[in-house]
């Protein structure tokens, strides 16, 4: 049975690509476009999973996979590796690690050893560096470096959680979720300046940012009356419009390669699954 809902931002039916009844989250897109890369916790695993943008048979990324939890996955542009997190449990604390793999889900290894919670890594459009979040100085903050971990630089500096960073197409800005306004909103960064602007904000929690292909529009989860909605702003004109409605929670968004499409997870059904 296709499952679907109804997608405000095209008045289309959206596609249920899962159906496995398994919590998921940290929705990404495969560069090329052929594939969608989440979290899941099936049996009580937490793993990175892959899934057929057109459907399919939904199958664990890493190989061999880890007894460990590893989680939060992002595709290099070129598609040819996979940083994540990876916990590595010790006693009844997480270490968390960030590693890279192959394509393939071999050759996993650390790029960014834990010194606190090391989580979110998030590859530049042009594959030279990988943005993160870090509580290694006390809380949250994005911090930036090279892909293989050195060169490191913090990018953010607030008593308030900054978190959930994503790359404009272009590589100029970030995108990522802070409290620093006092609720939990949406801002940009301009990385090279430093330039900060809050872009939405002041109607409910707002989180998971995700640009559009051609840069002109922000998407985001934010909370409101009394379920997540996927909303998006238009930048320069500051316009909002609401993407996919509740009643229920659709969370996580990612625009496609081409832009013609937006994937999303939803707990419509009653179980978390990938739509499009």
């Amino acid at each position: 049975m296709v499952l679907v809902l109804l997608c405000l931002a095209c008045s289309q039916e959206a596609k249920a690509l899962t159906a496995d009844g398994s919590w998921k989250g940290h929705l990404q897109w495969w560069p090329d476009g052929s594939r969608l890369v989440f979290t899941r916790i099936r049996q009580g695993k937490m793993e990175v999973a892959v899934v057929p943008a057109g459907g399919g048979e939904v199958a664990a990324l890493v190989k061999p996979a880890p007894n460990t939890p590893h989680f939060d996955a992002h595709p290099a542009p070129d598609g040819s590796r996979v940083a994540y997190v990876h916990d590595i449990l010790q006693g009844t604390d997480g270490k968390l690690h960030i590693y890279a793999c192959k394509a393939d889900g071999t050759a996993a290894a650390s790029i960014i050893p834990h010194k606190a919670f090391e989580e979110s890594p998030r590859w530049s459009p042009d594959g030279k560096k990988l943005a993160w979040v870090s509580t290694r100085d006390g809380n949250q903050e994005i911090y930036l470096s090279l892909p293989d971990g050195s060169e490191t630089k913090r990018l953010t500096n607030h008593p308030a959680a900054d978190h959930h960073p994503a790359w404009s197409p272009d590589g100029r800005m970030i995108a990522f979720s802070s409290g620093r306004a006092g609720g939990e909103s949406v801002h940009t960064l301009e990385v090279a300046s430093g330039t900060l602007k809050r872009l939405a904000g002041g109607k409910g929690l707002e989180a998971w940012p995700a640009w559009s292909s051609d840069g002109k529009k922000v998407a985001f989860a934010r909370h409101q009356n009394g379920s997540f909605d996927i909303v998006s702003v238009e930048l320069g004109q500051n316009r909002e419009s609401t993407m996919v409605a509740g009643p229920d929670h659709a969370t996580f968004p990612a625009f496609s390669p081409d832009g013609r499409k937006l994937a999303f997870i939803s707990d419509r059904t009653g179980s978390t699954e990938v739509y499009l």
